[in-house]
């Protein structure tokens, strides 16, 4: 057994995660899946990928069928540290468009500034009850060499219509409530959520619309016969002449050489008890969430709607469900911030998985005939993923062209297992040691 299979047997209950205890919407009722199911597109995955494109084939008059092995938001949708911001995890607009030449690279950034306003569209018209809060979300200054590159990024997402607004040390401060940074950029398009309770409502919209959605069966293998792909479950199976896997970090053996292609990283959430307004206020003064620029050693401060600081951390080789361990490399630094902070109690610790690709940009690979596979959001899947599942309805129904995203080659990483192993255990710990910016 792997230890990354050891580390999910011991943290994969949705009981442990807080956005299933404060869920402003149930669990949705699925279809059951007995015998053959005969639709246009397949879909593997409940996650945000697989139900925007569904939602968005449904809207379409396509007829779809989703295929999730526990419940929609099981995975990474339903486990995530909630910010919602339509950037790319580690590339600027320019770096994309250098990546995949002017006019693609323009689409994909275009595609993504438009993401968060596309997330707003739905939530609103279909009520889905997830705490959406457009707030913005700041990214700070650790040291003042920082200062330019940010500045930089705000200037180049403009060019998108992406709003970004430059911070200085005061603003910086007023955001953060500390002096401890150098300025910064505060995404204005940005927000938090309940991403369990979102995840929820795209299931609820995409059966609402006329979508088939089969809950609590794997889909065990796929086959291709006559133009048509049959993904065969336990109990049934379901034909269709499109297929999509959107498993992302969760893909199984359905495809196995996909595994081959990201990174299998862990990662943790933790949050505490509810925070006197005191408490919340000085570290969201504007209740507005934030992170450093450093991307190597994680610091998410966001207070949710229920008082409660939230971050996101590697998680710690032993006792990883024990909340108080989880968060202390965070609290360390989080002391170095805020001086004479209050003892923070430690209340829900909970784990999940990122698809990491080699540049971090997310994929939509061809598996075949009217087959394709989206994986890699590399920890910011909100609303890339939402925006690339309403592009990848477009694929489907249309053809590449149609499509923002481009259709890439795979790109095979090496020792994906082994890397995530060093990066878990030697690589984080070593950062984290020696960051020592505050």
């Amino acid at each position: 057994m792997s230890y990354l299979q050891t580390f999910a047997d011991r943290t994969d209950s949705l009981e442990r995660v807080l956005w299933e205890q404060t869920s402003g919407e149930p669990e949705i009722s699925a279809g059951t899946l007995e015998q053959t199911h005969t639709t246009e597109v397949a879909i593997v995955g409940g996650g945000y990928t697989g139900l925007s494109t569904g939602l968005a084939l449904a809207e379409a008059g396509v007829p779809v069928a989703i295929i999730e092995t526990y419940a929609p938001g099981y995975g990474a949708s339903g486990r995530n540290a909630a910010g919602v911001v339509g950037i790319w995890p580690a590339s600027s607009p320019t770096q994309v468009v250098a990546a995949y030449g002017s006019h693609r690279g323009a689409r994909m950034n275009t595609m993504l500034a438009g993401a968060v306003p596309l997330l707003d569209c739905i939530i609103l018209k279909y009520g889905i009850c997830c705490d959406w809060t457009p707030c913005g979300i700041a990214m700070v200054a650790q040291k003042p060499a920082v200062v330019p590159m940010l500045s930089y990024l705000a200037d180049d997402w403009a060019r998108y219509s992406n709003p970004v607004r430059v911070l200085d040390v005061c603003g910086a401060a007023e955001v953060t409530g500390t002096n401890r940074f150098f300025g910064g950029i505060l995404f204005e398009a940005a927000g938090r959520l309940n991403p369990l309770s979102y995840t929820r409502g795209l299931a609820r919209a995409a059966v609402q619309r006329g979508a088939a959605l089969f809950c609590g069966q794997q889909a065990l293998s796929v086959e291709r016969t006559k133009g048509r792909w049959t993904i065969n479950t336990e109990r049934g199976s379901v034909v269709a002449r499109s297929l999509l896997i959107a498993t992302d970090a969760y893909s199984n053996g359905l495809w196995p050489v996909l595994k081959k292609y990201f990174y299998r990283v862990p990662l943790s959430m933790v949050s505490t008890s509810p925070l006197s307004d005191e408490i919340a206020n000085r570290l969201n003064p504007v209740g507005m969430p934030y992170t450093d620029a450093n991307l190597n050693n994680l610091f998410w401060v966001m207070v949710e709607g229920g008082n409660r600081l939230v971050t996101t951390t590697v998680p710690p080789r032993l006792r990883p469900g024990d909340p108080a361990r989880v968060a202390q490399p965070f609290e360390r630094k989080l002391r170095r911030v805020y001086k004479n902070l209050p003892e923070l109690h430690w209340e829900h610790a909970w784990s999940g998985y990122v698809g990491v690709t080699k540049d971090r940009l997310p994929r939509i690979l061809r598996l075949g005939d009217d087959a394709y596979t989206i994986y890699g959001y590399s920890g910011q899947g909100i609303a890339n993923a939402t925006a690339i599942g309403a592009e990848a309805a477009n694929l489907l129904q249309y053809g590449p062209d149609n499509c923002a995203m481009p259709i890439t080659e795979p790109s095979v990483v090496t020792a994906p297992e082994l890397t995530a192993f060093a990066m878990r255990n030697f690589a984080f710990p070593a950062i984290r040691l020696l960051d020592r910016y505050y």
